[in-house]
């Protein structure tokens, strides 16, 4: 649970965490596990924030730390992109075509770091695009994804699907574009909804990034 920032210190204190461990969250502050610096203490209180128990925002943010060292050796495995609101900027939104049912637009930066510090490039992409999962699942018709991005889950939740994605995305001018269709289901609807009232969604791609140990 989140803590003013007197209590998270005197419990630091109490437990041998050093004052910089501790880390400000939007609903509060936090004690970042140990080895966890820098932005990646962000990423620790993100998840804190959204409600994740502390023991498994600590094992995600270290499986992070560890995934730019090891995600261009094979062991990154995506899993879909999710539609989530985004500001209204013309490099983060999609563009909705009612009559088609469809949105286009950017999927992924190749250039920039993503808000957890981490940056997937296009020869991480083309892993991806090449691996026989993706390939598999796109001839299957297509990668689903859900409404709303799942913090504590990596498998995508069929029963929440909302958009698929029929065809691989291409690299134009540094960023993955690609179309996505909308589903006729409840979380499909609901994203139409959203869309028709003027709700700028974008999209937010999900993966796991495998330790070397787990690799094997």
């Amino acid at each position: 649970m989140p803590e003013t920032k007197q209590a998270a210190a005197a419990r630091a204190a109490k437990q041998g965490f050093k004052k910089s461990s501790l880390v400000k969250g939007q609903k509060g502050w936090y004690i970042a596990p140990h080895g966890v610096t820098g932005k990646w203490r962000n990423m620790y209180a993100d998840l804190r924030d959204q409600g994740m128990p502390a023991e498994r925002a600590a094992k995600i943010t270290h499986s992070q730390m560890e995934g730019l060292n090891v995600m261009h050796e094979g062991n990154y495995q995506f899993i879909a992109f999710d539609l989530v609101e985004v500001p209204a900027v013309e490099d983060a939104r999609l563009t909705y075509n009612a009559k088609e049912n469809t949105l286009t637009g950017t999927c992924a930066d190749l250039l920039k770091e993503t808000r957890n510090g981490n940056l997937y490039d296009e020869e991480l992409w083309q892993n991806v695009f090449e691996s026989e999962d993706f390939r598999e699942r796109v001839a299957n018709g297509g990668i689903i994804g859900e409404l709303g991005h799942p913090a504590d889950r990596n498998e995508t939740d069929l029963t929440k699907s909302a958009i698929v994605m029929k065809e691989q995305p291409i690299v134009r001018d540094g960023k993955l574009e690609a179309k996505f269709h909308l589903l006729d289901t409840e979380y499909g609807r609901k994203a139409k909804e959203l869309l028709e009232a003027g709700i700028n969604l974008g999209i937010s791609s999900r993966g796991v990034v495998y330790g070397k140990e787990e690799s094997k």
